[in-house]
């Protein structure tokens, strides 16, 4: 009733057989080694990403010299990080915008940022960490100017006057006018610029 399918050639068959979909790559989490002897602390991290190329690695090492001798790492920061503070960070030869997440015992910063599309999380020595600069006080700072809220619903032209050890910003408005507004109700920028002008004060004192 029904006719012989034709056959299919067997080279064919064997063509065909070879495709397959590429996986996609697939990175591991860095893997982190450290040594310590009395000339420092050498800490590699390693990437790795597989594909259906194989798998391809990127290895970054960090050599920290002790300057007694003996291995210890410094806690060395001038003015200690904050958490959720923005820094810029020096890995695999490379300058990323990162946010620090924590603080190791030995002083080391653990940070977060993007590479590749990919999250990263390490802990880096304080030499591979930097703040990004801030904008210096003006006189015109000191003056009357705009301050907002942090959902920008509320402005007010006032000039700072003081923050008290409560984060609590006094303001004064121009008719003579003060107003006490607490610190984290103000946008972020405001609330930079209110902590270097109290930072100021303090240096003037």
């Amino acid at each position: 009733m029904f006719g012989s399918l034709p056959a299919v050639p067997a080279a064919l068959v064997a063509t065909l057989g070879t495709f397959a979909l590429a996986p996609l790559a697939v990175a591991a989490p860095p893997k982190v080694t450290t040594k310590t002897d009395r000339n420092g602390t050498t800490t590699t991290i390693t990437q790795s990403e597989t594909s259906g190329n194989g798998t391809s690695r990127r290895q970054t090492t960090i050599n920290r010299r002790s300057s007694s001798g003996r291995g210890s790492a410094s806690t060395a920061a001038k003015k200690p990080y904050k958490l959720g503070e923005k820094v810029k960070v020096d890995w695999a030869d490379e300058v990323h915008d990162a946010e620090v997440i924590g603080f190791s015992r030995t002083g080391w910063i653990k940070v977060r940022f993007e590479d590749d599309g990919r999250e990263m999380a390490l802990t880096l020595p304080p030499e591979h960490v930097w703040r990004v600069p801030e904008k210096k006080v003006t006189a015109a700072d000191r003056k009357l100017r705009t301050w907002s809220s942090r959902n920008g619903k509320f402005k007010i032209k006032a000039k700072f006057v003081e923050l008290d050890e409560d984060d609590n910003l006094r303001l004064e408005k121009e008719n003579g006018e003060t107003l006490v507004v607490a610190l984290d109700k103000l946008s972020e920028g405001d609330e930079k610029l209110a902590r270097q002008l109290a930072d100021d004060s303090d240096l003037h004192e």
